[in-house]
Protein backbone atom coordinates (compact mmCIF):
# COMPACT_ATOMS: atom_id res chain seq x y z
CA UNK A 1 0.00 0.00 0.00
CA UNK A 2 1.26 3.22 -0.84
CA UNK A 3 0.95 5.84 2.05
CA UNK A 4 0.50 9.45 1.46
CA UNK A 5 3.41 11.87 2.56
CA UNK A 6 3.24 14.99 4.63
CA UNK A 7 5.99 17.71 3.68
CA UNK A 8 7.98 18.66 6.22
CA UNK A 9 11.27 20.38 5.90
CA UNK A 10 14.92 18.69 6.91
CA UNK A 11 16.22 21.60 8.96
CA UNK A 12 14.47 23.78 12.13
CA UNK A 13 16.02 26.12 14.00
CA UNK A 14 19.26 25.28 12.10
CA UNK A 15 19.45 21.93 13.60
CA UNK A 16 18.75 19.11 11.20
CA UNK A 17 16.07 16.82 11.81
CA UNK A 18 16.50 13.12 11.82
CA UNK A 19 12.88 11.91 12.13
CA UNK A 20 12.11 8.52 9.69
CA UNK A 21 9.70 8.97 7.18
CA UNK A 22 9.59 4.99 6.58
CA UNK A 23 9.62 4.08 10.86
CA UNK A 24 11.54 1.26 11.85
CA UNK A 25 9.24 -1.63 13.26
CA UNK A 26 8.67 -4.87 12.42
CA UNK A 27 5.18 -5.07 11.33
CA UNK A 28 4.73 -9.10 11.79
CA UNK A 29 5.34 -8.30 15.78
CA UNK A 30 4.08 -4.56 16.32
CA UNK A 31 0.45 -4.32 17.10
CA UNK A 32 -0.29 -1.46 14.95
CA UNK A 33 -4.15 -0.95 15.41
CA UNK A 34 -3.65 -1.55 19.37
CA UNK A 35 -5.43 0.35 21.53
CA UNK A 36 -1.89 0.85 23.82
CA UNK A 37 0.23 1.50 20.66
CA UNK A 38 -2.62 4.02 19.26
CA UNK A 39 -3.01 5.54 22.76
CA UNK A 40 0.78 5.94 22.82
CA UNK A 41 1.43 7.40 19.86
CA UNK A 42 -1.67 10.03 20.07
CA UNK A 43 -0.28 11.21 23.62
CA UNK A 44 3.37 11.34 22.84
CA UNK A 45 2.16 13.74 19.65
CA UNK A 46 -0.08 15.59 21.62
CA UNK A 47 2.98 15.65 24.33
CA UNK A 48 5.63 17.11 21.68
CA UNK A 49 3.27 19.19 19.70
CA UNK A 50 2.70 21.86 22.27
CA UNK A 51 6.79 21.84 24.41
CA UNK A 52 8.83 24.33 24.03
CA UNK A 53 11.57 24.05 21.42
CA UNK A 54 13.81 24.78 23.66
CA UNK A 55 13.51 21.26 25.53
CA UNK A 56 16.08 18.89 24.94
CA UNK A 57 15.22 15.68 27.41
CA UNK A 58 12.70 14.46 29.46
CA UNK A 59 13.15 12.21 32.11
CA UNK A 60 11.40 8.85 31.84
CA UNK A 61 9.97 8.43 35.11
CA UNK A 62 8.00 11.99 34.71
CA UNK A 63 6.68 11.51 31.12
CA UNK A 64 5.24 8.00 32.12
CA UNK A 65 3.47 10.06 35.05
CA UNK A 66 2.56 12.94 33.56
CA UNK A 67 1.06 10.74 29.91
CA UNK A 68 0.43 7.33 31.15
CA UNK A 69 -0.74 7.31 34.33
CA UNK A 70 -4.38 6.26 34.14
CA UNK A 71 -2.91 3.76 31.28
CA UNK A 72 -1.42 0.79 34.08
CA UNK A 73 -0.88 -1.51 31.13
CA UNK A 74 1.52 0.81 29.41
CA UNK A 75 5.36 0.44 29.89
CA UNK A 76 8.56 2.70 29.72
CA UNK A 77 9.41 -0.16 27.04
CA UNK A 78 6.56 0.21 24.99
CA UNK A 79 7.10 3.52 24.51
CA UNK A 80 10.93 3.67 23.99
CA UNK A 81 10.59 1.42 21.31
CA UNK A 82 7.88 3.67 19.49
CA UNK A 83 9.87 6.68 20.28
CA UNK A 84 13.11 5.12 18.78
CA UNK A 85 10.85 3.39 15.80
CA UNK A 86 10.52 7.73 14.45
CA UNK A 87 13.77 8.60 15.33
CA UNK A 88 17.43 7.60 13.44
CA UNK A 89 19.43 7.74 16.87
CA UNK A 90 19.27 6.41 20.16
CA UNK A 91 17.15 8.05 22.59
CA UNK A 92 18.06 6.58 25.99
CA UNK A 93 20.80 7.76 28.85
CA UNK A 94 21.32 7.71 32.60
CA UNK A 95 22.33 10.47 34.73
CA UNK A 96 23.80 9.53 37.58
CA UNK A 97 23.19 12.24 40.11
CA UNK A 98 25.47 12.46 43.59
CA UNK A 99 23.88 12.78 46.70
CA UNK A 100 24.52 12.88 50.20
CA UNK A 101 22.88 9.63 50.59
CA UNK A 102 24.50 7.78 47.81
CA UNK A 103 23.88 8.41 43.50
CA UNK A 104 21.22 8.30 42.35
CA UNK A 105 20.28 6.95 38.45
CA UNK A 106 17.73 8.83 36.59
CA UNK A 107 16.76 7.73 32.96
CA UNK A 108 15.74 9.98 30.36
CA UNK A 109 14.72 10.11 26.93
CA UNK A 110 16.63 13.11 24.88
CA UNK A 111 16.60 14.38 21.18
CA UNK A 112 18.33 17.11 19.23
CA UNK A 113 14.75 19.08 18.40
CA UNK A 114 11.39 18.33 19.61
CA UNK A 115 10.11 18.20 15.42
CA UNK A 116 11.65 15.30 15.15
CA UNK A 117 9.26 13.23 17.34
CA UNK A 118 6.02 15.21 16.45
CA UNK A 119 7.05 14.75 12.32
CA UNK A 120 8.31 11.03 13.00
CA UNK A 121 4.93 10.40 14.69
CA UNK A 122 3.07 11.37 12.20
CA UNK A 123 4.71 9.07 9.70
CA UNK A 124 4.15 6.50 12.02
CA UNK A 125 0.89 6.99 12.37
CA UNK A 126 -0.37 6.83 8.80
CA UNK A 127 1.88 4.09 7.85
CA UNK A 128 0.06 2.16 10.81
CA UNK A 129 -3.22 3.10 11.68
CA UNK A 130 -4.16 6.26 10.50
CA UNK A 131 -5.64 5.39 7.38
CA UNK A 132 -7.22 2.83 8.23
CA UNK A 133 -8.67 4.73 10.17
CA UNK A 134 -9.68 7.64 7.78
CA UNK A 135 -11.74 5.02 5.39
CA UNK A 136 -13.62 3.30 8.40
CA UNK A 137 -14.98 6.99 8.54
CA UNK A 138 -15.63 6.93 4.89
CA UNK A 139 -13.37 9.94 3.56
CA UNK A 140 -11.01 9.76 0.85
CA UNK A 141 -7.28 9.82 2.60
CA UNK A 142 -5.87 12.71 1.23
CA UNK A 143 -2.85 14.89 3.13
CA UNK A 144 -6.24 17.83 3.97
CA UNK A 145 -7.89 14.98 5.57
CA UNK A 146 -4.72 13.82 7.31
CA UNK A 147 -3.95 17.12 8.69
CA UNK A 148 -7.35 17.71 10.12
CA UNK A 149 -6.76 14.25 11.89
CA UNK A 150 -3.82 15.14 13.14
CA UNK A 151 -5.21 18.71 14.26
CA UNK A 152 -8.03 16.98 16.22
CA UNK A 153 -5.40 14.57 17.98
CA UNK A 154 -3.54 17.98 18.75
CA UNK A 155 -6.23 19.93 20.37
CA UNK A 156 -8.31 17.29 22.24
CA UNK A 157 -8.74 17.05 25.88
CA UNK A 158 -8.88 13.64 27.98
CA UNK A 159 -12.52 13.12 27.78
CA UNK A 160 -12.51 14.06 23.91
CA UNK A 161 -9.79 10.72 23.44
CA UNK A 162 -11.97 8.63 25.63
CA UNK A 163 -15.04 9.38 23.17
CA UNK A 164 -12.40 9.00 20.52
CA UNK A 165 -11.10 5.65 21.21
CA UNK A 166 -14.92 4.27 21.86
CA UNK A 167 -15.72 5.37 18.83
CA UNK A 168 -13.10 3.42 17.38
CA UNK A 169 -13.60 0.61 18.91
CA UNK A 170 -17.55 0.55 17.41
CA UNK A 171 -16.10 1.27 14.37
CA UNK A 172 -13.71 -1.69 14.05
CA UNK A 173 -10.09 -0.06 14.06
CA UNK A 174 -8.94 -2.27 16.65
CA UNK A 175 -9.64 -5.49 14.35
CA UNK A 176 -8.86 -3.51 11.31
CA UNK A 177 -5.33 -4.57 11.65
CA UNK A 178 -5.94 -8.21 10.99
CA UNK A 179 -8.16 -7.66 8.00
CA UNK A 180 -5.07 -6.17 6.45
CA UNK A 181 -3.24 -9.36 6.71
Amino acid sequence: MSYPTLIRPATMDNVRLFHRQKPKFNPEKFDSHGINNITIMIRLYKFFSAMNDRQKMVEKDALMTELFSDQRTISKCQVGRILEAVVQYRLSFQQNTNRTNGPINKMYWRWTHRLEIVYGMECFMIQTWLCDWIKLNGEKITIEVIEEELEVFRDMDNSEEKELFEVMDDKGLMRARNRRR
